[in-house]
């Protein structure tokens, strides 16, 4: 993760991909490194922790950022 400042922004930078380690430490491929969680009426982000050396599937982290979704007001 990359974390600057430009003018009066932050930017934060995360890299789309980790790489996937298989148990005895040799890499074996690539997995995402964020997903995005929608939940109810919020929207947030979540990192993957990287299980396949253990033979699982990814866990899902606590999420990063949590957001309100806003509801159309329709016609």
């Amino acid at each position: 993760m990359k974390i600057t400042r430009k003018n009066n922004k932050i930017i934060i930078e995360i890299d789309k991909y980790q790489n996937a380690y298989d148990a005895v430490g040799e890499k074996i491929g690539q997995i995402d490194n964020i997903i995005g969680i929608i939940n109810k009426d919020e929207l947030g982000f979540s990192y993957l922790i990287d299980r396949t050396g253990k033979g699982k599937g990814p866990d899902i982290s606590t999420p990063v950022g949590i957001f309100p979704l806003v509801q159309s007001l329709g016609n």
